[in-house]
C-alpha cells in the first residue's frame, strides 16, 4: 500500500496533534508514505514566510517530524504541486491521496475516479473516502418538488 501525503493534510495533522504516521501503520500496516519534494518545499516555505505565526510553528514541527520518519521522497513531473499529483494519480491509480483540498480531489476524480483519499476527520482521526462519498460533483442538482 502506497499513499501521498499532500501539504495541507501533513499541516493539518500537526495543527491537529495528529499522530499521522503512527495512524497510517495502524490502519494499513507498513504502508510505504509518499512526500513529494515539492511538497516538502511548501512547508519549508510556510516556515521561512511571513505569516501566521501557528501555521510557521506547525510547518516546523512538521519538517521536524519528517527528519524523523521513514518515507519516500518523490519529484512530481509538473511544477506546480497539485498538478503534479494529479498527473501522479493518472500513473499510479492504486495510491491513496491524503489530502484535506477538496478542489485538488474534484480535480483528481474528474479525471481518475477511482482514485481513492484519505482525510482527517474530527480533528482526530484519518479516514479513508472514495467515488461514493463525492457521487454529488457528478451528478446534476435537478430536486424536483
Amino acid at each position: 500500500m502506497k499513499i501521498l501525503l499532500d501539504t495541507n493534510f501533513i499541516i493539518t495533522a500537526v495543527k491537529d496533534r495528529l499522530h499521522f504516521f503512527e495512524q497510517l501503520e495502524e490502519i494499513y500496516g507498513f504502508p510505504e508514505i509518499l512526500i513529494p519534494k515539492q511538497v516538502i518545499d511548501e512547508i519549508e516555505k510556510i516556515r521561512d514566510n511571513e505569516g501566521k505565526r501557528v501555521d510557521k510553528e506547525a510547518s516546523e514541527l512538521a519538517l521536524h517530524i519528517l527528519k524523523n520518519k521513514k518515507f519516500s521522497t518523490i519529484q512530481l513531473d509538473k511544477k506546480e504541486v497539485d498538478a503534479g499529483i494529479i498527473a501522479f494519480c493518472l500513473d499510479n491509480p492504486a495510491v491513496l491521496i491524503a489530502t484535506l483540498d477538496k478542489e485538488l480531489r474534484e480535480k483528481i476524480l474528474k479525471k481518475s475516479p477511482s482514485t481513492k483519499f484519505l482525510v482527517i476527520k474530527q480533528r482526530s482521526k484519518i479516514q479513508e473516502m472514495w467515488l461514493k462519498n463525492f457521487i454529488n460533483l457528478f451528478l446534476p442538482l435537478n430536486i424536483v418538488n
